[in-house]
């Protein structure tokens, strides 16, 4: 059961409600819900469906749950991480197949762009400056050599 305090401008829900949310979070049906909470289903279904206090609190704990979830799910990617990191460093085969196995195909054939130099910025820079010097030459006329 919710304890929480309700947020400002809220209607206070009843405990038979939020026993209500508490099993539609866990995945069950309008009916089980009516069950927990000692309600026919068809209650449920309008506190669901027409009762806009109802809806809020159930969105909001969704949205809470949902970044609960997120939390823990980056906790344990970074943990995997440190694993698989640890044991490729040690030289273990299986695992560093499996980090390969992983990447897209193009990335493990395809060499890396190299950052353009000083003078390919400048060659640029130039080119740009020569199409809007015609450009400006020619205000009126589209521009050909697109």
């Amino acid at each position: 059961m919710n304890n929480e305090s309700t947020r400002p401008n809220q209607t206070r829900l009843s405990d038979k409600q939020h026993l209500a949310i508490d099993v539609l979070l866990t995945g069950g049906t309008h009916r089980e819900a009516a069950e927990a909470a000692g309600v026919a289903r068809t209650t449920v279904t309008e506190w669901v469906n027409h009762r806009s206090e109802f809806c809020r609190e159930l969105e909001h704990r969704r949205w809470q749950r949902a970044e609960q979830v997120n939390d823990r799910i980056g906790a344990l990617t970074t943990r995997s991480l440190d694993v698989i990191e640890k044991h490729v460093a040690d030289g273990d085969l299986r695992a560093a197949l499996g980090v390969l196995r992983l990447l897209p195909r193009e990335a493990l054939h395809r060499a890396p762009t190299p950052p353009p130099t000083a003078q390919q910025g400048e060659d640029v820079g130039a080119m740009l400056r020569a199409r809007l010097a015609r450009l400006e030459a020619q205000p009126d006329s589209p521009d050909s050599s697109t």
